[in-house]
């Protein structure tokens, strides 16, 4: 009996322990996802940040008869991440490259641009320019995207 009475002691006393009395603490909500940690990196002088997130998506050529997948088409959002999209016109690179960035201070928070390239594709007239707009000159094509976590962003790509 000593020995049951102890065993309920022990466990009200652990089932006290913390409380101050002010009564059955509220629920909490459940937290939110932690904040992505951006590793700050150098190109020549510039300074920007990559984030451990994966940018992907599909690059597709729009036809009479809908999307028809893009494959080997080159993908690159930084020196340290590339990608070519596989028969189902899929890419995916990780990590990405985000501003803050020095050479273009104006430039909004997790912005960031994917450059493709393909043989006798371009991008369709729709597309904005870039918040980068010396890339326009590099001779292959740019899409900015804003980077919100793990992001798909799909490419479509028009023949020239």
């Amino acid at each position: 009996m000593r020995i049951q009475t102890a065993i309920v002691i022990l466990i009200a006393a652990q089932g006290l322990t913390g409380c101050d009395g002010a009564g059955t603490p509220s629920p909490t909500a459940p937290s939110a996802q932690p904040q992505q940690t951006l590793q700050q990196s150098h190109s020549g002088g510039d300074t920007y940040y990559m984030a451990n997130l994966a940018l992907f998506g599909m690059v597709y050529e729009m036809t009479p008869t809908g999307r028809v997948p893009l494959a080997g088409v080159h993908l690159w959002s930084s020196e340290q991440a590339g990608a070519e999209t596989d028969s189902n016109g899929m890419y995916r690179v990780k990590p990405v490259w985000v501003c803050p960035c020095t050479f273009a201070p104006a430039v909004a928070s997790s912005t960031s641009t994917i450059q493709w390239s393909k043989a006798g594709y371009a991008n369709p007239d729709w597309v904005p320019p870039t918040v980068f707009p010396w890339l326009d000159e590099a001779g292959f094509g740019w899409r900015d995207v804003t980077i919100n976590g793990d992001t798909r962003f799909d490419i479509e790509l028009v023949r020239r």
